[in-house]
């Protein structure tokens, strides 16, 4: 489609009272030498026209096609109908089964995946706890091997003790409170987050708060340090705890031991230099009548009185309860020139061997102060034999009888129980001929009267009710380490098992060497959430099963429904698109017909004289190049006076320029002449107030009048008899004379000489103003650039004082230049406003400007301005385009401030130039200026 629209040229500036008048433009286009003459096109029929053939044409070639094509569409309408059916019963089956082993499959996939992780993790855990073990057994060889080598002096023995510290994780004091033990004292305070500045880094940004588990508390690493001489007796005893005897024993007599159990005194002589004893763990065994947290609850249950501090500790079970006490002995012999003279010994406090598994947590918790047995998440630590040594639980830690010096009776099934009360044989003696691991199964149950009276140490030797100690004492049988799952207590737990690598004295003739750590965890919490997420999976999909079968059946009926109702909206569609072919076809012919109609009426338009129309090319085809090719030529008819015009408004652009550049200084100078029209007419303002108060104090002269006449009634009325009127009239002319009329003549003239001053000023100054706008001068001055500085930061003060940002100035307040003082100080402005945004982007701590005035090394007569910040910085593909106009990084700026500065400096013997190390690094910007 063509159509004509009218251009907006320069030269219509007529309208608003410039340029050519109207009526010159139209004299101007009936003189053009394109108006002439055209004849009118004869009439001819419609259908003998371009429109009547287009028309005709176009129904003929979409009608019958149309048609046809309703008949073909039908019959395929109806064959898809049934195979749609069949289709879509089928599809809906498929679909069915598809979704629902989809989501049995994905949650499935899903736990296991997280079981895997999960144990794989616990694995690693406890593999490095073993190793740690091992780690802390090794040093304490490497230290009695040292204590070997100090001779036997007890004072020596205590210096080698006393550095010799290792911290332990207190709890805290517990109470009783709603049947449940929690802390004396509750920790209030919330940690603080960290939240990274950069928003790269914040993708699944994760932080953990310190660990603040309890309260480390140090306390030496051994009981006791012993010498022991050739025939068995300690001769040099030092112990660090008072629950240990400090008198000289001979330990070859088991009695004399601790606990009566340890049988080291044997041993010891067959010690070759440099070899090491170590023992089994020793300590009394400390009972308990409750498993499970010790409330008062659980004790009436039990019936038994509540005294959780006379039964066995167990963390969060019971936290006041009686803690296992014992030892671990290492000894080796002293040399002395050659030849062994004793034997020294180290007891190690079983509390640190204890510590690294107490405070695990295999879970998102990590650590504890205390561990929750309940829970089922704790680590513990079994010797080589498969006897419990370190346990959450103190009760499971297998002990012995101080009494006796003999094993305490361990936790034993009814099956191996029964045994034992039937051989009449003491503990020791029926355990060393009892079978080990006897067909350990979930089935069998533990002996109620060792439950009762408290005996629930675990010998897994013998605990056959728990055959996960068959499976951990398997796993580490080739000194390795693994896992497996077992349901226990209602739970399935993931167990885990690694052997601790210490191969020494004894524990060298064992491919579990020390023993073993073991961690227990409840699978549940690791694949919960898959879990979760599974059931709703599954509910999700049967919902979607039904509404499947639901949609089906819609679906056949919609199906029957639109196949009834074909063939009636296929004949209804069919006329409808007849008759919408049929003015489509009319309504097609008349668009391409009036796009010629339109060329037409444009071009006679341009005969005409208006050289401002052009025809609207909007098409790519031939019609298109046809106005493309008129307008060119219109174009090149007018070009000549554009450019005419287009110069003479650069020249006003530049005269516009100079004028406003001028303004800024000469408002300057133009307040001083105000100032004198101010005086003047602040003097006429005075002199008009003495006028009025001449004129108020004249108020009394009627007055006087009136008397004067008065009397001059009453002498009239005596005959004329002593008539002064006369006289008194003359006194008042002498008064009026002498007094008023010269102060309002002095004030008048006062008046007319302060507006001739004002006259003589306003003329002064529009002769000034005149000939500066012809001479085309800048308002240049002399400038103190220090001061000019700090005025600019005084404005700023109240913005850095609430941003909080500290200015440093170093200036030299000798420097002047001859320039233009307004347009540097509206520059320097926009930089320092600049370098605060900058500052306020960055979010730092230390927030500050740096600015540096001085002359130019080679030249004194330039100054160097350099203003610094710790702002956001400039990135490295920003800087080409710093001083471009437009260019801005704020979402609210116009790019036009450093654009027009560096303008300014550039016309008047200045520069400006920006650094910066990279984002976040801040930014400086230096300033060169001299004399304009």
């Amino acid at each position: 489609m063509i159509s004509v629209k009218e251009l907006n040229p320069e030269n219509k500036a007529g309208e608003n009272g410039e340029g050519p008048s109207s009526s010159t433009q139209t004299d101007s286009r009936e003189n053009s030498p394109l108006q002439q003459p055209y004849r009118e096109m004869p009439k001819r029929p419609f259908w003998l026209g371009i429109r009547g053939k287009l028309i005709a044409i176009f129904v003929a070639i979409k009608v019958i096609p149309l048609i046809m094509l309703c008949w073909l569409a039908w019959h395929e309408v109806v064959s898809l109908g049934r195979h749609l059916e069949q289709r879509t019963a089928l599809m809906v089956k498929e679909t069915r089964n598809l979704v629902r082993d989809v989501g049995r499959k994905a949650g499935e996939d899903s736990i296991r995946a997280l079981d895997l992780k999960s144990r794989e993790a616990i694995e690693r855990l406890t593999t490095d706890t073993a190793r740690q073990v091992a780690d802390f057994l090794y040093q304490r060889d490497q230290q009695v091997l040292l204590a070997s080598q100090l001779p036997p002096d007890e004072k020596r023995y205590r210096q080698f003790l006393q550095p010799l510290m290792r911290p332990v994780l207190d709890h805290g004091k517990f109470v009783l409170k709603d049947d449940k033990w929690v802390p004396a004292e509750q920790n209030q305070s919330q940690p603080e987050t960290v939240m990274t500045e950069v928003p790269d880094n914040r993708t699944d940004w994760h932080y953990r708060p310190p660990e603040r588990q309890g309260r480390p508390v140090s306390i030496p690493i051994y009981l006791e340090m012993t010498f022991v001489d050739l025939d068995g007796v300690e001769k040099i005893k030092v112990t660090t705890v008072p629950w240990l005897s400090p008198k000289l024993q001979n330990i070859k007599k088991r009695e004399n031991t601790f606990c009566k159990a340890e049988t080291y005194g044997s041993s010891l002589s067959r010690l070759k230099p440099g070899e090491i004893y170590v023992s089994d763990v020793i300590g009394a065994y400390v009972p308990s009548h409750i498993i499970g947290p010790y409330t008062r609850e659980a004790a009436r249950k039990k019936g038994v009185p509540f005294q959780p501090e006379a039964e066995a500790y167990a963390g969060k079970e019971n936290p006041v309860g009686r803690r296992f006490r014992g030892l671990v002995r290492w000894a080796t012999p002293v040399v002395d020139s050659g030849r062994i003279i004793g034997y020294v010994t180290l007891a190690l406090d079983h509390t640190h061997l204890n510590e690294f598994t107490r405070t695990i947590v295999p879970t998102d918790e990590r650590y504890t102060a205390i561990n929750d047995a309940a829970s089922g998440n704790y680590a513990f630590i079994w010797d080589y034999k498969g006897r419990s040594i370190c346990h959450p639980r103190h009760h499971s830690i297998c002990g012995y009888d101080p009494q006796t010096g003999k094993q305490a009776t361990p936790w034993l099934d009814t099956e191996i129980y029964e045994k034992w009360k039937k051989s009449g044989l003491n503990i020791d003696k029926f355990l060393d001929r009892a079978p080990q691991f006897s067909s350990p199964s979930l089935q069998k149950k533990p002996a109620a009267e060792l439950t009762k009276a408290g005996s629930v140490g675990l010998d897994g030797r013998f605990l056959n009710f728990a055959p996960q100690c068959k499976g951990w004492h398997e796993l580490t049988s080739k000194g390795g380490s693994g896992s497996f799952l077992i349901f226990w207590t209602g739970l399935w737990k993931l167990t885990t098992a690694a052997t601790i690598p210490y191969y020494t004295g004894q524990y060298a003739g064992s491919a579990r060497g020390f023993g073993y750590v073991t961690i227990g965890a409840d699978v549940n919490e690791f694949h919960a959430a898959a879990a979760e997420s599974a059931k709703q999976l599954q509910a999700l999909t049967n919902r979607y099963a039904g509404m499947v079968d639901k949609e089906n059946e819609k679906t056949k009926k919609e199906i029957n429904n639109s196949l009834a109702s074909a063939a009636q909206s296929l004949s209804l569609s069919t006329l409808l698109m007849v008759i919408i072919v049929i003015v489509v076809a009319i309504w097609m012919a008349a668009v391409l017909t009036r796009r010629i109609t339109a060329m037409i009426s444009g071009i006679r338009l341009f005969q005409t004289g208006k050289m401002d129309h052009r025809l609207d090319a909007t098409s790519n085809d031939e019609m298109g190049d046809l106005a493309l090719s008129f307008n060119e030529m219109a174009d090149e008819l007018q070009s000549s006076i554009r450019r005419v015009v287009e110069s003479e408004l650069r020249e006003k652009m530049k005269e516009k320029d100079a004028l406003i550049a001028y303004n800024a200084g000469l408002f300057e100078s133009a307040s001083s002449y105000f100032h004198n029209i101010g005086n003047s007419l602040a003097g006429i303002n005075g002199k008009l107030l003495n006028i009025r108060k001449v004129l108020e104090s004249s108020s009394q002269y009627p007055e006087a009048f009136r008397m004067i006449r008065e009397a001059h009634a009453a002498a009239l009325a005596d005959g004329g008899k002593d008539d002064r009127t006369v006289e008194l009239l003359a006194r008042m002319e002498e008064i009026l004379l002498s007094r008023s009329l010269p102060r309002i003549a002095e004030n008048v003239d006062a008046i007319a000489k302060a507006q001739h001053h004002m006259v003589q000023t306003i003329r002064f100054q529009q002769d000034m103003w005149n000939s500066s706008r012809q001479r085309g001068l800048k308002f240049v001055q002399k400038i103190n650039l220090a001061e000019l500085i700090e005025n600019v930061i005084e404005d700023f003060r109240p913005t850095l004082v609430k941003r909080q940002i500290t200015v440093n100035m170093e200036l030299d307040r000798d420097i002047t230049i001859n320039n233009q003082k307004n347009p540097l100080i509206h520059g320097f402005t926009n930089v320092i406003k600049n370098a605060i945004e900058a500052i306020d982007a960055a979010k730092k701590e230390r927030r500050e400007i740096n600015i540096f005035l001085s002359c130019m090394p080679d030249d004194s007569n330039r100054a160097i301005i350099r203003v610094m910040d710790n702002g956001i910085g400039i990135r490295r593909e920003d800087m080409p385009f710093l001083f471009q106009s437009g260019f801005t990084t704020k979402s609210d700026g116009h790019g036009l401030g450093m654009h027009s500065f560096l303008n300014f400096l550039n016309e008047n013997n200045g520069s400006i130039r920006a650094v910066s190390a990279g984002p976040n690094l801040g930014a400086e910007f230096i300033l060169e200026i001299g004399d304009e």
